[in-house]
């Protein structure tokens, strides 16, 4: 198999297997993340180790990438590989913000814990930016890959960017609604600060640690 195979074979497992599944995981975390756990306390620990599977399947791939040799003539292939780098990197770091964001969710059903209202808003606002982040490297990834494939050639994407750039010329003024942008984010209670936090959250990245405690009556 030829180093164009090759990457072809990874962005197809990266595509069909780790994507759908992190899609299948997240759904299931966010149904159980909007369920009342009033007489029964809801175990996330599935929905944590799904995610960490995901990280580690992420970062396997990343070192098989990073092994192959590519012909640095072949200018088309050396960018998609530095595309599909900076899309695994801002998948791992989704996968481990929605780990630590259900383990919060985990220790938040115990009053022992004492989990805040803005703990909680600050890790949802983490994982938003992860998930942000994360699709724009995704779809500049699909550019890469659909020029390297031959269907299609760099200047369409130019041409979309510029229209892009006008749309959001236009649009200046209008207001966001937080909900276009986030499916996690469907109940924020104060959607605005997520952006004031954005800089610390990626500067500072939180971390929980998980706390083993009694069930409480």
């Amino acid at each position: 198999m030829d180093y164009k195979e090759q990457i072809s074979a990874y962005i197809d497992e990266y595509y069909n297997d780790i994507l759908v599944k992190y899609k299948e995981v997240t759904m299931a975390a966010t149904k159980d993340g909007k369920k009342l756990a009033i007489f029964r306390k809801i175990d996330f620990s599935g929905h944590i180790a799904g995610f960490k599977d995901l990280e580690e399947k992420s970062k396997e791939l990343g070192q098989k990438l990073s092994a192959m040799k590519i012909p640095q003539e072949d200018e088309q292939a050396q960018e998609l590989e530095k595309k599909f780098e900076v899309s695994l990197d801002d998948f791992i770091k989704l996968c481990v913000r929605n780990q630590n964001h259900y383990d919060l969710m985990d220790r938040k059903q115990y009053t022992k814990n004492k989990v805040t209202l803005d703990d909680f808003k600050l890790s949802l606002a983490g994982v938003n930016v992860a998930l942000r982040d994360s699709m724009v490297t995704l779809n500049e990834l699909d550019q890469a890959y659909m020029i390297f494939t031959g269907k299609a050639k760099p200047e369409d994407f130019q041409e979309q960017d510029a229209e892009g750039e006008c749309a959001e010329d236009d649009d200046a003024g209008d207001e966001i609604d937080p909900e276009d942008v986030s499916y996690i984010n469907a109940n924020d209670e104060d959607p605005d600060k997520a952006d004031e936090v954005e800089e610390e959250l990626r500067s500072r990245p939180r971390r929980y640690k998980k706390q083993e405690f009694d069930d409480e009556e």
